[in-house]
């Protein structure tokens, strides 16, 4: 993304990008001649197969198909149609964060450093260390949670509205 829009919204956006880092991954036409869709991201390799499709519905829009490259997290649960499922909750409140900044006072961080080179697996340690962590000192609590549909009330009435005005044309 190295040119913009002569307005000062499109220069603004430009600025952020470009100061904090950010990489843009579409590169075809969104609209007409114009790359109006935009995805952004501070990894250049969370995302990947950025493709365009076919509009849906009425839009003038195409839409953009990628993937987003994530790490899966080991859970006993299995999402299948079920409508419920638990969740843990934590309690962040009473958390005693005095025994977690000890304990992470104890830990020989060059020795650390040393044992894992790369920075996305000293980082994956050492997020590692502190979900060990947290789960040690905060407490939680389950709750079971609506698998499908559970938007915000902002999001929904946002749906809703788009709703109505795809209903339009």
């Amino acid at each position: 993304m190295s040119s913009c829009h002569g307005d000062g919204v499109s220069k603004k956006c430009l600025n952020f990008v470009t100061t904090r880092g950010y990489y843009q991954f579409v590169s075809f036409p969104t609209r007409e001649d114009n790359i109006l869709d935009l995805i952004f991201a501070n990894d250049e390799q969370i995302i990947n197969s950025v493709l365009p499709r076919p509009p849906l519905g009425h839009s003038d829009h195409c839409i953009i198909d990628f993937n987003v490259v994530v790490k899966c997290v080991k859970s006993s649960e299995t999402l299948d149609n079920t409508t419920e499922i638990n969740r843990k909750l934590y309690n962040w409140y009473s958390g005693d964060f005095e025994s977690m900044i000890w304990h992470l006072d104890c830990v020989d961080w060059n020795s650390f450093i040393c044992y894992h080179p790369q920075a996305a697996c000293a980082w994956s340690k050492f997020v590692d260390v502190l979900w060990t962590l947290i789960d040690a000192f905060v407490p939680t609590r389950s709750c079971k949670v609506r698998q499908r549909k559970c938007y915000p009330k902002d999001i929904r009435k946002l749906i809703c509205k788009k709703r109505q005005l795809w209903k339009k044309t």
